[in-house]
C-alpha cells in the first residue's frame, strides 16, 4: 500500500494555499549583482526548487538598510523601486510552478565588522564575540527610519508579486538584539522589560501590515533558545511569541535557535554532522502550544521521514529543509514518486554551502554541481544523445562515477572500471574520519544512480599502460578518471619510510602508529584537524604545525569551530611553523616569521597533509595516440571533490 505523507498535504497561510508542508528557508546564497539586485542565477536557483516540488521558498536574507548589510552578495532592497521588476520575474516563474515565494528582510545591526566608512548600529553598544565590531546605539529617529525601510521593502515585495515577507529576528541580527536582555540595555521605550524590548519588532510589523493590507503573508523567524548566557531563552521566546500572536498581524512563526554572535552559536546554527538532527524542533513544539497560527520547524532536518515525524508529533505545521534542497531540489517529487532511494541527501559537510559563504563565494553543493548553475546544469538540461556510444570510464572515484551517471542519462552504454573491489576512491578514506561518514553516503548515492541507469561496473579491474589498448579498442570514447594520490614532497625525502605517513596511509595502517604524532599542514584546502581527531580518538598524542597564522586556515568557520571544540584541549597547535627534519624521536621546526630553528620532542612519526599529485600513468600512455579520450578530475589537477564532479558533469554532456 502506498504511503500517505502528511508533508504532502496543503496548508493555508493567510489567504494563500501552500501546496505542501515543506519549505526552503532563507540563506546566504550570494546571487546579487553589484547594485544589490537579484540576478538570473538567483531566479534560476529558486525556480529549480519550485520545479522540484517544494511548497514555499523564502529568498534572502535581504538587507533593507545600508547600515545593516553584510557584504555577502545577497540582495538589498533599500536601493529603490529597481527591485520590483526583478521580483515580478521571479514571482511569475514561481507561480507557474504553483510554489509560494517570499523574501526575508533583515538588518545585521551590531553583528558586523568595522570597515572603513561604515558605522555599526545596534540597540546598545555591545560587541559580538565572533564579529567584534563596536556599535553605537540607535537614536529614536534612526529606529523610525529603519522601520520605514522594512515597510517600504515590504511594499515593493507586494507590488512585485511576491506572496509575502519574513522578518529575520533570530541569529543575533538587529531584531534579535532588541529582543535580547544581553544585547539591549536601553532605558527608553525600546529597552528594559520584555514587553518594551518587543516594541521595535511589534511596531515594525504593525506598520508593515498597515501599509500592505491583509493580502500579503507576514512571517516572523525568531530564536527559540540562543544557548548563550544572558541572551534569549525558551521562556523569553514563548512570551515573545504570545506578544506577536496578539498583534493579529502575522501569519506564521518560524522557529530557529542559537546565535551567529558567538562561535559556538554559529556552529549550532550551521551545524555539521556533529550537531544533533532536528535540534531546534523541541522549541517549535513548545511555541506551537501557545499560538494559533502555523509554526515552522527549522534546522538540521535532512530527510522526508524526519519532516514527516515533526508534523505528526505536533512539533510544527511546516518544516524548513534548506540545505537538503541545496543538495537535491527534487526531494518532494521523489517522495511523490516513491523514489526516496534516489534522493541526494545532504551530508552536512558545509564545504560548498556554509563554506562558500564564509570564503565569499556563492552557495554551492559538494556533490550537486547544478546548485547555483541551474540554467546550465539543472532539471531537464541533460539531453538524450542522437547517437548511442560505447563509453569506457577508467576510475571509480567521484569524477568517474559522475561521468558514468551523466553519460548513461544521455543514453550511452557505459562501462566503469575500478581497480579496487568497491567504488568511491578517496571518499572511502575521508569517510573513516570522525563525523565524516556522510562522504560514504555520496558513494551510496552514486551506486544507486548507476544501478538504476544500467551502468556496467567492473570492480577489481586495474587498467595499466600494458593493457589499456586491449580494454579500450571496442570503445567510442575512453574517459580517464584515475584520480590522484596523497604526496610527500621531495623536500621531505630524508625522513625514514616507517616514520612518514599521508592521510590515506595513516587510515589504512593505524596499527603501525606509535604514540607521538606530528601533523604537518601544508595544503590549506585539506583538513588537518579531522586527521588530528582521528589520531586522538586512536589514543595518540598529537601536535599540528602550519605555516599559516592559525591551524585549519582553509576550513570554514562552522567546521573550524566544530573541530576546535573537540580537540583544542586534547592536542598542541603550533602555527607559523614549518617542518625541517625528523631523527629518532626529535623534529627540527622553523618559525616562518623569525626564521628560528628549534627542536621539538617527543615525535615518533609524521603525517604530511601536503595535498595530492595527479595519477597520469594511463593518460601519458594515450596522449600521443590518435584516440578519442578525455581526462577529468584529479588526474588533470587535484582541486577537490566539488571541482571533479563539476568537470565530469560538464564534459559528459559533450559525448
Amino acid at each position: 500500500m502506498e504511503k500517505k505523507w502528511k508533508i504532502l498535504e496543503p496548508i493555508k497561510l493567510n489567504k494563500f494555499k501552500c501546496k505542501n508542508r515543506i519549505i526552503m528557508g532563507a540563506h546566504s546564497y550570494g546571487y546579487a549583482d553589484i547594485y544589490g539586485l537579484p540576478t538570473k542565477k538567483l531566479k534560476d536557483y529558486v525556480v529549480e526548487r519550485a520545479k522540484g516540488g517544494v511548497g514555499l521558498v523564502i529568498m534572502g536574507g535581504t538587507y533593507v538598510s545600508s547600515t545593516g548589510k553584510i557584504p555577502t552578495g545577497n540582495p538589498t532592497v533599500n536601493i529603490g523601486n529597481e527591485i520590483i521588476p526583478k521580483y515580478e520575474e521571479i514571482s511569475k516563474a514561481m507561480h507557474e510552478n504553483d510554489t509560494l515565494i517570499l523574501d526575508q528582510f533583515t538588518h545585521a545591526g551590531g553583528q558586523m565588522r568595522t570597515r572603513s566608512g561604515r558605522r555599526i548600529v545596534a540597540p546598545s553598544p555591545i560587541h559580538h564575540e565572533r564579529t567584534r565590531g563596536i556599535p553605537t546605539a540607535l537614536s529614536i529617529q534612526e529606529i523610525s527610519e529603519i522601520q520605514n525601510d522594512f515597510t517600504m521593502a515590504s511594499m515593493r515585495a507586494k507590488i512585485g508579486g511576491l506572496d509575502g515577507i519574513e522578518l529575520k529576528c533570530d541569529q543575533g541580527f538587529l531584531f534579535h538584539q532588541f529582543l535580547s536582555p544581553y544585547f539591549n540595555y536601553r532605558q527608553d521605550r525600546y529597552g528594559g522589560n520584555l514587553e518594551n524590548r518587543t516594541n521595535f519588532l511589534v511596531e515594525t510589523i504593525e506598520k508593515i501590515r498597515d501599509k500592505v493590507g491583509d493580502d500579503l503573508i507576514i512571517g516572523v523567524r525568531i530564536t527559540g533558545n540562543s544557548f548563550t548566557k544572558g541572551d534569549i531563552t525558551l521562556i523569553h521566546a514563548i512570551e515573545i511569541s504570545k506578544i506577536l500572536f496578539k498583534t493579529q498581524c502575522i501569519d506564521y512563526l518560524h522557529i530557529n535557535g542559537a546565535t551567529n554572535s558567538s562561535f559556538i552559536g554559529y556552529l549550532i546554527n550551521h551545524g555539521d554532522s556533529s550537531i544533533q538532527e532536528k535540534n531546534f524542533s523541541p522549541f517549535a513544539k513548545e511555541i506551537k502550544q501557545v499560538v494559533d497560527i502555523p509554526v515552522i520547524a527549522s534546522s538540521m532536518i535532512g530527510t522526508p521521514e524526519d519532516a514527516e515525524d515533526l508534523i505528526l508529533n505536533g512539533s510544527a505545521d511546516l518544516v524548513n529543509m534548506t540545505r537538503a534542497h541545496i543538495a537535491d531540489p527534487e526531494i518532494i517529487n521523489k517522495v511523490k514518486n516513491n523514489r526516496l532511494d534516489m534522493i541526494r541527501y545532504c551530508i552536512r559537510c558545509n564545504q560548498e554551502c556554509i563554506g562558500g559563504h564564509h570564503f565569499g563565494n556563492p552557495v554551492r553543493c559538494i556533490y550537486n554541481p547544478a546548485a547555483g548553475r541551474e540554467g546550465e546544469l539543472g532539471i531537464g538540461t541533460v539531453k538524450f544523445s542522437r547517437k548511442r556510444k560505447e563509453i569506457l570510464v577508467i576510475g571509480g572515484g567521484v569524477a568517474g562515477m559522475e561521468t558514468s551517471k551523466v553519460a548513461a542519462e544521455r543514453g550511452h552504454t557505459v562501462h566503469l572500471l575500478e581497480k579496487s573491489s568497491v567504488l568511491g576512491g578517496q571518499l572511502l578514506t575521508i569517510g573513516q574520519l570522525p563525523y565524516m561518514q556522510g562522504f560514504l553516503d555520496i558513494v551510496q548515492y552514486y551506486e544507486m544512480q548507476l544501478k538504476s541507469l544500467g551502468v556496467n561496473i567492473y570492480p577489481g579491474n586495474k587498467v595499466t599502460k600494458n593493457n589499456i589498448f586491449d580494454i579500450s579498442m571496442e570503445m567510442d570514447i575512453v574517459v580517464i578518471a584515475t584520480g590522484s594520490f596523497p604526496q610527500i614532497p621531495n623536500i621531505y625525502k630524508d625522513i625514514k619510510p616507517d616514520a612518514a605517513f599521508t592521510p590515506t596511509s595513516l587510515v589504512q595502517n593505524k596499527e603501525k602508529l606509535k604514540e607521538h604524532i606530528l601533523i604537518v599542514d601544508v595544503n590549506w584546502q585539506k583538513n588537518p584537524l579531522a586527521i588530528a581527531e582521528f589520531l586522538i580518538n586512536n589514543g595518540n598524542s598529537v601536535t599540528i604545525i602550519s605555516s599559516g597564522f592559525y591551524i585549519g586556515e582553509g576550513t570554514n568557520i562552522s567546521n573550524l569551530t566544530s573541530h576546535y571544540k573537540r580537540i583544542y584541549e586534547r592536542s598542541k597547535f603550533l602555527p607559523l611553523t614549518e617542518f625541517v627534519s625528523h631523527s629518532e624521536n626529535i623534529v627540527l621546526l622553523r618559525n616562518v616569521i623569525t626564521n628560528k630553528v628549534f627542536e621539538y620532542s617527543p615525535i615518533d612519526q609524521v603525517v604530511f597533509v601536503c595535498g595530492n599529485a595527479p595519477n597520469r600513468e594511463i593518460a601519458e600512455t594515450l596522449k600521443h595516440m590518435n584516440y578519442n579520450h578525455f581526462l577529468i578530475g584529479d588526474c588533470v589537477s587535484p582541486n577537490g571533490i566539488a571541482s571533479a564532479i563539476l568537470e565530469a558533469n560538464r564534459i559528459s554532456r559533450l559525448f
